[in-house]
C-alpha cells in the first residue's frame, strides 16, 4: 500500500519515518516502544493486530 504522504522532513531538513507498531502481545509492543530511540522515527500508533492496524490508520485524525 502506498501512502502519498511519504517520509516527512523535520525542521533541520532530515527525513523522518512514521512508525506503527503491530503485535498481538502488549509485552512486546511496550518493549518494541520502550527501545526504539532512532531520531529518524516517530511512533505514531500501536495495534494488537493487523485489523486494529488498518483501523487506526483509516481514522481521519491519525497524525499521518
Amino acid at each position: 500500500m502506498h501512502n502519498s504522504n511519504g517520509p516527512a522532513t523535520n525542521g533541520d531538513g532530515k527525513r523522518t519515518f512514521k512508525l506503527m507498531i503491530v503485535d498481538d502481545s502488549n509485552i512486546m509492543r511496550r518493549r518494541i516502544e520502550r527501545t526504539q530511540h532512532f531520531e529518524d522515527l516517530q511512533l505514531v500508533g500501536t495495534a494488537g493486530n493487523g485489523l486494529e492496524a488498518l483501523e487506526l490508520f483509516k481514522k481521519p485524525t491519525r497524525t499521518w
